[in-house]
């Protein structure tokens, strides 16, 4: 079996040029701005509603403080009764908005019941499994398919936190499921997702709508008798979604019709405002620029040794630390070390947020901790907020730009507060860690599909059993399954990791019967008849992979010269189409730097054609802010096309000043410096500097020693501490040494252990690296002592 002969799969594309409606201005800093009326009138059924915003843009301020209160106050007026779904992806989450809705929900709802009365009455539990308030509901999405609220007609179903769907579905199978279980029992309901990050779930929803979009038209088509001319009238079923129709002056409805994919309906609000509602865009893009300026970046290395005294060393009440971690292992090791150091501290994972949780409690009712450190997994990762002036710092263990973003989130800033952000110096070791684990978790998925029932029954047990929870159990079809969505996060994550590694071939470890059995894997899944436009995307990426052929190619380039700013050069731009089907389509965020930098450019034409048309006047002067306002918006441009060209790290590596793992994390914060001098990889440092940032990879030779004696302390403290020797080159560790030699030497030949050696002692540096293998997999790692 030649697996690089496989057949590739046809590629569905039903269209090359998505109509997307995108909104997007930069004077507006909350979504409410941007969206106005919008919601009231433009909104329909099957085109569904995207906003784009950081956390504490307002996302739930505009549900919470627009929608509901303007549909409870019509609700009162009007018949029928007009409802809104809530549905969010984190029980805490979930028990914030129920606290903060019952407040408005009793100032504006018609019922006499009390809804604060209500939850003051329940305990945490039952407020959880408390979902109805009257015109509202609201759910987490764990609860959704056993509470039976989809079978209910809705107005608005706000879809929040979106990403839920493929960043949970690696540890709930179900995913999958309510996704769809959405869209197709909510057909006459406007769907509106939000989300922080919608990176990866854009392209998965989108799909979903083409088809129906294609297939339905919002127009009752008749031929007047009179005139005997073609009448097109907003039909029922979309008159009903609107609930707020009954303020258009229906007679004043007037059509432009040209032919069946160019048509145009449009009509006059009680102001007379002329309105067209998105009845042909295939989705609503409302962006808001995300701006992080009271984060101040530091790099720290990615050890858990140097985090503890980075804290011991600056800690108290008015400097709290909030730390996201990966596992619950590796909390409640923060824990225990930190409380041996007398700080207080307080460790929240799944399994302990529960009553007796003080900080979870506290973060639930009052936005905030009284521990010094808070350790969390990523439990309170989304919606969560946190108000509280004295957390002063934030880390984020976890190499993920949806993680990174949600858990960068949780901070709400009060009053110019500044949040430094310790940037953790990930090994390129720990990278093909996650590399492989997902690798293998593609593997598993493929491999289930070829198996029999019985085969696929006791897989399914093995692997709940080792904890890989994107496989579950159908109760009624008595059959195991895996979540689809989890196969697409597994092979996003493959396809991110493989920009850091040179030295992959991912199929160099597979035998011919595993490569077989992988390609009739494949053939299975292009069997499948999809609904949803996702499994081909899905194939496609797997035949490549399987190919080893996802490597970064060369990156769509954007070439901006300053002095051709004109139409001409914005119709070019406008050429740029975000395309689900194509090989080489654009990513969901280079969409949003795209259409940023096509805005940007329309204001610089939209300046430079007022000021032409005030030159024929001899009176005028050019005011100095234009100069400054254009200056500004070609700073602007020349942001998002860097930020749109390297945007998936296909470009070369010595082009930046640090080490591409903490660039791809800048980059997420669309920066491109670090804040802090203190900074390890700044080539400005002093030796002294540069020593001193050493010493915290660095081991004593007593704890070197000490480990000596047990194999397992011995691996954990080389792949804690030390660094591949076969992979140096790509190692922060090994790269601050060279940084080090280059500050002192200039240059020089230092690739090994003893001429690195023999310049620690010429310079009576105080350490030594040493050379040696761990017990399991003989690798040679290369290690730091201090003398």
């Amino acid at each position: 079996m030649n697996i690089n002969k496989m057949p590739t799969k046809p590629q569905l594309n039903p269209s090359t040029n998505l109509d997307i409606e995108y909104i997007f201005n930069d004077t507006c800093n909350f979504v409410s701005d941007l969206i106005g009326d919008d919601w009231l009138y433009k909104w329909i059924p099957n085109t569904p509603i995207f906003i784009s915003a950081q956390t504490g843009k307002g996302k739930n301020y505009f549900i919470q403080n627009v929608m509901v209160p303007k549909i409870l106050e019509y609700n009162r007026r009007h018949r029928p009764i007009n409802n809104i779904l809530i549905l969010s992806n984190r029980i805490a989450l979930n028990q914030q908005n129920k606290l903060k809705l019952a407040q408005i929900i009793d100032k504006y709802s018609i019922n006499s019941i009390s809804y604060v009365n209500k939850l003051n009455e329940l305990t945490i539990n039952q407020i959880n499994e408390f979902y109805d308030f009257g015109a509202v509901k609201i759910s987490s999405y764990h609860q959704l398919l056993k509470n039976n609220l989809l079978n209910e007609d809705y107005s608005f179903v706000i879809i929040d936190e979106c990403h839920f769907f493929i960043q949970d579905s690696v540890f709930n199978a179900d995913t999958t499921n309510i996704l769809k279980n959405i869209i197709s029992k909510q057909k006459n309901s406007i769907h509106v997702y939000m989300s922080a990050t919608l990176d990866e779930i854009f392209p998965i929803i989108l799909p979903m709508y083409i088809k129906k979009k294609i297939t339905s038209f919002p127009y009752d088509i008749s031929t007047s008798i009179a005139s005997n001319e073609t009448l097109y009238l907003l039909n029922s079923t979309f008159r009903k979604a609107l609930p707020f129709y009954y303020k258009i002056n229906y007679k004043n409805i007037e059509f432009k019709y040209t032919d069946e994919y160019t048509d145009t309906a449009y009509f006059y609000d009680e102001m007379g405002r002329r309105i067209v509602p998105y009845y042909h865009p295939y989705a609503v893009i409302y962006d808001i620029e995300p701006n992080y300026d009271y984060i101040k970046t530091h790099v720290l290395s990615h050890n858990k040794d140097s985090l503890i005294e980075k804290i011991s060393s600056n800690h108290n009440k008015d400097s709290k630390w909030l730390i996201f971690v990966k596992s619950k292992r590796d909390g409640e090791y923060l824990q225990e070390k930190l409380s041996q150091k007398n700080i207080s501290v307080e460790f929240i994972s799944s399994e302990s947020k529960n009553s007796t949780n003080t900080a979870y409690q506290q973060i639930i009712k009052e936005c905030k901790f009284d521990t010094d450190v808070l350790i969390s997994t990523a439990v309170i990762d989304n919606g969560v907020n946190l108000f509280d002036i004295n957390i002063k710092n934030i880390v984020i263990s976890i190499f993920d730009y949806t993680s990174f973003i949600q858990m960068l989130g949780r901070i709400r800033p009060l009053n110019n507060q500044k949040i430094n952000l310790y940037l953790l110096d990930f090994t390129i070791y720990k990278l093909k860690e996650e590399f492989t684990r997902n690798l293998y978790n593609i593997y598993d998925c493929l491999i289930f599909n070829t198996l029999s029932d019985t085969e696929q029954l006791d897989f399914y047990k093995n692997k709940i059993q080792q904890g890989q929870n994107n496989f579950s159990f159908d109760t009624v079809k008595k059959r195991p399954y895996y979540s689809t969505l989890s196969l697409y996060k597994f092979l996003n994550n493959v396809y991110f990791y493989i920009h850091f590694f040179k030295d992959i071939t991912i199929t160099n470890n597979l035998n011919d019967s595993k490569k077989n059995q992988l390609y009739n894997a494949i053939n299975y899944l292009s069997d499948i008849k999809y609904d949803d436009n996702i499994g081909p995307n899905i194939i496609n990426k797997i035949i490549k992979l399987l190919k080893n052929d996802i490597f970064p190619e060369k990156p769509i380039g954007l070439n901006i010269f300053t002095e051709t700013i004109d139409s001409d050069y914005l119709r070019r731009l406008i050429n740029y189409t975000f395309d689900l089907y194509t090989q080489n389509q654009i990513s969901f965020r280079q969409y949003v730097y795209l259409k940023r930098i096509q805005y940007f450019f329309s204001e610089i034409i939209h300046l430079n054609d007022y000021l032409k048309s005030k030159s024929f006047s001899p009176e005028y002067t050019k005011p100095v802010h234009f100069n400054e306002e254009k200056s500004f918006l070609i700073q602007k441009i020349e942001k998002y096309v860097k930020l749109f060209n390297h945007n998936d790290l296909s470009f070369d590596y010595k082009d930046i000043p640090y080490s591409p793992i903490i660039y791809q994390q800048l980059l997420w914060l669309e920066k491109f410096e670090l804040d802090s001098i203190e900074s390890s990889d700044n080539p400005s440092l002093t030796k002294e500097k540069l020593i001193e940032e050493l010493n915290q990879f660095a081991v004593s030779k007593q704890e070197y020693s000490e480990a000596q004696t047990n194999n397992a302390d011995r691996n954990d403290l080389l792949l804690n501490k030390g660094f591949p020797s076969n992979d140096k080159d790509n190692e922060p560790i090994y790269q601050k040494i060279q940084e080090l030699i280059t500050n002192i030497k200039g240059k020089g030949d230092f690739k090994t252990t003893k001429k690195i050696n023999d310049f620690f002692s010429e310079q009576h540096i105080p350490f030594e690296i040493i050379s040696t293998q761990t017990t399991t997999n003989k690798k040679t790692y290369w290690l730091i002592l201090k003398l």
